[in-house]
């Protein structure tokens, strides 16, 4: 991931306010469509109770054209006729008022019994109409017997039930709106629950998609880091540093390798790697520096303790044979004093330089063991060999003719004590060199400028070249 951990933050919070912005908008469209229709049919109903109210009350005023007729003592000839047609008018009002869109009632807006009992005072007015109408039709005077058989007949007698009817309607309407209100409050509620829910949900859900994103991209990485800075070797003064250079490197490239993590996880893998680089870099430096003479610029001790050791391990795991040649310079001490420390370095590099040059596989060592001495350490060498590289090497330290006047070779000369192992097994290096170190003292002891050899098997037989 090569987003940075602050613009990672604002995804985040950009994403969450986006879900509960979306989720708001959603909760609230359905909140609209579920309460429209509830608002429709809350507002038909409260139109219809003014309807059925204005309708009870042009009903009370036919009713009241009734009474007065029938209290009145005496009319005139064409009372009768003028209360007719009085009657017909408001019937055909009435009539008109019930035909009309806004009065319709409909079984998907209100309840089935208010519309059946609607429908049944439409019909008697209807009926009650056309009763009235066919009276006036009538090629005569009307007289106060037809009017009282017209208003005591079927269905002029039905239109104090019509008013009854629509009574009961204007109740059950009543009703009806507040159960409306109820159910828009109760939806409101629901809606409102609704959306807290889901401003609580989405709250957790971008907090836990938080803390997997903050694990997976900031935790783990740096868990991974520590994990390879814990696995960072410590380097005490007896321990081989080449395997810490080589643990160094591996872990370098494997932050390298890794992947994971925000930009800043990214830059800390690499920074670390760059150091864990120039650490390496420094640990093999100060390794070289170690571990070699900085005068001969060969092995040093240490590096006899390391390599040397290392080397006589591998002849003791596969049986090889090995050599090892303790060179001394003779009267060096006496060089010294005579040419000056100056030259008596420069023969030393000479000498290491010529030993140095005897060696051509990669397993033979030459270190400088200390003062004017040297070790050779050979593998894997025949018998007979080892006696032929012992003679070379007096030959070729001869071959330098380095003046020394005062000494019987008027030249710088070495004397070699070796020990030569065919089957190293239970024996140690210490225990070699302590024999080759014996060695060297009889070669002094004899002359100096030759080899003694040791010779380490059956016999353990010990011979000069």
């Amino acid at each position: 991931m090569n987003s940075s951990a602050g613009r990672l933050v604002l995804y985040i919070q950009l994403g969450t306010v986006f879900v509960i912005l979306f989720s708001t908008f959603l909760i609230e469209s359905f909140s609209w469509t579920s309460s429209q229709r509830l608002k429709q049919q809350l507002n038909s109903a409260l139109v219809q109770e003014d309807q059925f109210v204005r309708l009870a009350a042009l009903l009370g005023e036919v009713n009241q054209i009734k009474e007065d007729f029938l209290l009145a003592p005496r009319v005139s000839t064409s009372a009768p006729r003028s209360l007719v047609v009085d009657l017909e008018e408001k019937l055909t009002f009435l009539n008109s008022i019930f035909v009309d869109d806004s009065v319709r009632l409909t079984q998907d807006e209100f309840p089935l019994l208010i519309t059946k009992e609607f429908d049944s005072a439409h019909l008697r007015i209807l009926r009650a109409e056309r009763v009235v109408s066919s009276y006036l039709l009538l090629n005569r005077e009307l007289s106060r017997d037809d009017v009282l058989q017209l208003l005591r007949s079927y269905p002029l007698t039905d239109l104090r039930m019509v008013r009854s009817n629509l009574v009961a309607s204007h109740k059950d309407l009543n009703e009806l709106a507040l159960s409306l209100e109820v159910q828009l409050e109760e939806l409101d509620l629901f809606y409102e629950q609704m959306l807290l829910a889901a401003l609580v949900i989405v709250s957790l859900a971008a907090i836990g998609l938080s803390f997997i994103v903050y694990q997976k991209t900031i935790v783990k990485p740096l868990e991974a880091i520590s994990s390879f800075a814990s696995a960072i070797p410590i380097v005490d003064k007896n321990a081989d540093t080449s395997q810490a250079i080589i643990g160094l490197e591996d872990i370098s490239r494997k932050l390298q390798d890794s992947t994971g993590g925000v930009r800043e996880i990214a830059m800390l893998r690499l920074m670390i790697s760059g150091i864990l680089e120039r650490l390496s870099f420094s640990f093999r430096t100060l390794n070289d520096l170690s571990m070699t003479d900085q005068l001969c610029q060969i092995g040093n001790r240490r590096s006899l303790d390391t390599y040397g050791l290392r080397t006589w391990k591998q002849a003791q795991r596969t049986s090889s044979s090995i050599g090892i040649v303790m060179v001394d310079v003779d009267h060096f001490k006496r060089f010294n004093d005579v040419y000056g420390h100056r030259k008596g370095d420069e023969v030393l590099v000479s000498i290491a330089q010529c030993l140095s040059g005897l060696l051509l596989r990669p397993l033979d060592e030459c270190f400088r063991y200390g003062g004017e001495e040297f070790l050779i350490i050979l593998f894997d060498m025949s018998g007979e060999n080892f006696k032929g590289y012992c003679s070379r090497l007096l030959a070729s330290v001869r071959g330098l003719s380095i003046e020394h006047n005062g000494v019987s070779f008027e030249a710088v000369t070495v004397s070699c004590g070796a020990c030569y192992v065919n089957n190293p097994g239970g024996l140690t290096m210490d225990d070699a060199i302590h024999l080759a170190d014996q060695e060297l003292y009889r070669s002094k002891s004899r002359g100096r400028n030759q080899a003694s050899i040791f010779t380490c098997d059956a016999n353990n037989i010990s011979y000069e070249i």
